[in-house]
């Protein structure tokens, strides 16, 4: 009997000493994580972090819209606003603000770029297709043979300024900023596909055409760049 005994206090103070170490690698293990607290300010700012990022399942087609509101809406708009580009170019030199307050739109705060919408006659001076962003340069009515304004001709175009002057468009009604950088996009595609796309502007050179077209004005640059929505050339 008292070898038994004896035994069962063996087993007893092995069962003890086990739990001991297992308790304390646990305890350890605990010790060596990180425990991070998510408030409620974390959690928001992960949300807006997330807020225009796509990931391709977006239904939005931008350029079957970007066709659907070319003639009725986007056309519409810049015909029935744009200025004569002598009178809008001459304001811009002599009465800055008073010309932006008065024929330009912006979007955003102060410190955003305005643009504008204009027409006139020009003549174009010089054609350059070295690379895809193809440009003119043209001078504007009445004519010295002088460069006065640039006219972007693709078939790659840069900037997103029909976007930016229709003021029926906003990015707060698009679902993320992706899509509306793509609709800014399309709208350049359609002045390739419908505006200049079937003209070899290197046969006009010296020729007196006709421009309908939006510009993004900068007063850190003297270079006024054009994208048309209408040109067409006059036949001497």
């Amino acid at each position: 009997m008292q070898n038994l005994f004896a035994g069962d206090i063996y087993k007893n103070k092995s069962s003890k000493t086990c739990l001991v170490l297992f308790s304390a690698a646990f305890l350890l293990a605990i010790l060596s994580c990180k425990v991070v607290r998510i408030s409620a300010a974390d959690e928001k700012n992960a949300a807006d972090a997330s807020k225009g990022v796509t990931f391709g399942d977006s239904a939005f087609d931008a350029k079957k819209y970007a066709n659907d509101i070319w003639d009725t809406k986007v056309l519409y708009r810049i015909n029935q606003n744009s200025v004569d580009m002598h009178t809008l170019i001459s304001g811009l030199k002599s009465d800055k603000d008073g010309t932006c307050a008065e024929y330009g739109y912006r979007v955003g705060d102060e410190g955003s770029y305005y643009n504008f919408a204009v027409k006139g006659k020009i003549k174009i001076l010089a054609v350059h297709t070295e690379s895809r962003n193809g440009i003119l340069d043209a001078d504007i009515e009445p004519y010295d043979d002088k460069k006065d304004i640039t006219i972007q001709i693709g078939p790659v175009f840069t900037g997103t300024t029909i976007r930016d002057y229709l003021d029926f468009i906003s990015i707060n009604t698009f679902e993320n900023q992706v899509e509306f950088a793509k609709l800014g996009t399309e709208l350049n595609m359609c002045v390739r596909d419908t505006v200049v796309k079937n003209i070899d502007f290197t046969k006009l050179i010296g020729k007196e055409c006709t421009l309908t077209g939006v510009f993004t004005f900068n007063s850190g640059t003297d270079n006024i760049v054009v994208i048309p929505v209408n040109f067409s050339y006059l036949e001497n």
